[in-house]
């Protein structure tokens, strides 16, 4: 599977030097080469200093965003590779998000977030885009048609949604020869409260109530392991969307993207379904069956979709 999508990169390369004059073209390879020696910082600097940039300009800045957060594209998709390749394993996403969590820290969001606006930039009537591009990938006698920047795309917003459930507790300790983590139900007890207050909490929750201070609505769960504590997540205002914190800090602040704070069905719900639409439109059929296998473990509704209630039930399920 590595060796067909990392093939995928190849012909991004190639247009790096077409259609533009010698001085572009050295630029744009002195920026390749950055980026292939791992120097992101000078991949970006230099291409965000261009006021017009092309396509292809801002797909190798997207690159050197994706790897400045250490989730670069063929590092993704080993890590799913890793996570799947044994047909037996029931905690195939859990082990990928517990990978993927080793990456963190805290400009990770920031910079994948960078990188999603510029792969959306890429115009769809690019080749670079969701226009199917023909090649044989290496050692193999079939042609495999993939679309690369959707492709991209995919898993950017797959790297997000996992980075994103990292804050909610250990993420490691949602496979199952784990024990508990009580972190994670806490966050699966507000999940259900928030997003479908009709629905039962999920076992091991006791009780999530609200209240109100400044900005925000704090609320206070409390677990049935007897120990006591309450667990606080943070809601907006009005109580209809879970805010994303880092619940390891105890002033309950919210993790900020771009500069603002972002719900959990924004930056985790919504965005694990775009991830999952992008690679399945396009990635190799090993590819699909991988990300079949991780909806398969989230659960989905009826359109096929991971939702608040599928996701929180998966979190307190493990």
């Amino acid at each position: 599977m590595v060796k067909k999508i990392i093939t995928t990169s190849l012909f991004a390369s190639v247009l790096l030097l077409s259609g533009c004059g010698d001085n572009e073209a050295e630029a744009r390879l002195a920026a390749q080469q950055a980026l292939d020696k791992g120097d992101f910082a000078s991949a970006i600097t230099s291409l965000e200093a261009k006021e017009n940039r092309t396509d292809e300009e801002n797909m190798l800045l997207a690159s050197s965003y994706m790897g400045a957060a250490g989730l670069g594209f063929s590092d993704t998709i080993n890590l799913m590779a890793d996570s799947t390749s044994d047909n037996g394993n029931t905690d195939a996403f859990a082990s990928f998000a517990d990978n993927v969590k080793d990456s963190k820290d805290e400009s990770t969001l920031n910079n994948i977030e960078k990188a999603i606006a510029y792969y959306a930039a890429i115009a769809s009537s690019s080749p670079l885009a969701n226009q199917a591009v023909s090649r044989v990938a290496s050692n193999e006698s079939n042609t495999t048609d993939i679309g690369d920047r959707d492709l991209f795309l995919g898993f950017a917003y797959l790297s997000k949604a996992t980075v994103v459930l990292s804050y909610l507790g250990d993420v490691a300790k949602l496979q199952g020869s784990q024990e508990a983590d009580e972190d994670m139900l806490a966050s699966s007890c507000a999940i259900v409260h928030v997003y479908s207050p009709s629905s039962k909490l999920p076992t091991g929750c006791t009780d999530v109530t609200s209240v109100a201070e400044g900005d925000y609505k704090t609320l206070n769960i409390t677990l049935d392991n007897g120990n006591g504590m309450t667990y606080k997540r943070l809601a907006t205002a009005n109580g209809a969307d879970m805010l994303l914190t880092d619940y390891k800090d105890t002033s309950l602040t919210p993790v900020l993207v771009g500069g603002k704070s972002v719900t959990i069905k924004d930056a985790l719900v919504d965005t694990i379904n775009d991830g999952f639409d992008y690679i399945e439109k396009v990635a190799p059929e090993d590819v699909q069956k991988d990300i079949k296998k991780f909806k398969s473990e989230l659960g989905v509704d009826g359109s096929g979709k991971v939702t608040s209630e599928t996701l929180s039930k998966y979190i307190a399920n493990n």
